[in-house]
C-alpha cells in the first residue's frame, strides 16, 4: 500500500503525517514514512533549467530506490511530498508522472491551507495561492492517471486537530 500525502510545505503536511503515524504505531506497525524533501534539494534559486532538471531527476532516482526497497520489505509506505516547487522559472513538478506511474499510489491525500475567513487571505501573504491551486491540479491529474482516490484535507490555522483527525481517518481507512 502506498499513500501519497501532498501539499505545500506550509500546509503542515509532514508534521500531521508524523503525528498520525506515531499515534497509530501499535495498530499499524509496518508503516514507512518517506519524505521527498529528504531526497530533493531546494531548487528555488537554481537558475539553469538543464541543471535544475538533472538535480530533480537524480534525486527522484534515489527516492524511487528507497520506495521500491520499502515495498519489498512488506511495508505500507506514506510518501510525504510537495508535488511542485516554485523556481525562478515558474512552477516545476517535483514528483513526476514517471515516479507516480512506478509507485502507483493507492490513495492521494492533499493538504491545503485554508484561511479562517475570506479576509484572512491577506494575513497569509507568504502563501502563494496560485502555487496551491497548481498543486491541486497536479494531485487531480495523478488521481485520474492512477485511479487512486484523491482526498483533500483543509488545514485551517488554529484547527490543526481537525486536519489531524481527518488525516488519521483517511490513512486508517486506506490501510484497513
Amino acid at each position: 500500500m502506498i499513500i501519497l500525502v501532498a501539499g505545500l510545505d506550509d500546509s503542515g503536511r509532514d508534521e500531521i503525517v508524523e503525528m498520525v503515524l506515531q499515534s497509530y504505531k501499535k495498530m499499524m506497525p509496518a508503516n514507512t514514512l518517506v519524505k521527498a524533501a529528504d531526497f530533493i534539494p531546494d531548487v528555488s534559486a537554481e537558475r539553469g533549467l538543464d541543471r535544475l532538471s538533472k538535480m530533480r531527476d537524480n534525486s527522484l532516482i534515489k527516492l524511487e530506490r528507497t520506495l521500491v526497497s520499502a515495498l519489498k520489505n512488506g511495508s505500507n509506505i506514506v510518501l510525504a511530498a510537495g508535488l511542485t516547487r516554485k523556481t525562478v522559472h515558474g512552477y516545476m513538478p517535483v514528483v513526476t508522472r514517471d515516479l507516480v506511474d512506478t509507485i502507483k499510489p493507492d490513495l492521494i491525500v492533499l493538504m491545503e491551507i485554508l484561511p479562517r475567513r475570506a479576509d484572512d487571505y491577506m494575513e497569509h501573504e507568504h502563501i502563494d495561492w496560485t502555487h496551491q491551486r497548481f498543486e491541486r491540479q497536479i494531485a487531480g491529474m495523478f488521481s485520474v492517471r492512477t485511479g487512486a482516490p484523491l482526498r483533500i484535507i483543509k488545514v485551517r490555522p488554529g484547527k490543526v486537530k481537525d486536519a489531524l483527525k481527518e488525516a488519521a481517518d483517511a490513512l486508517r481507512a486506506a490501510m484497513d
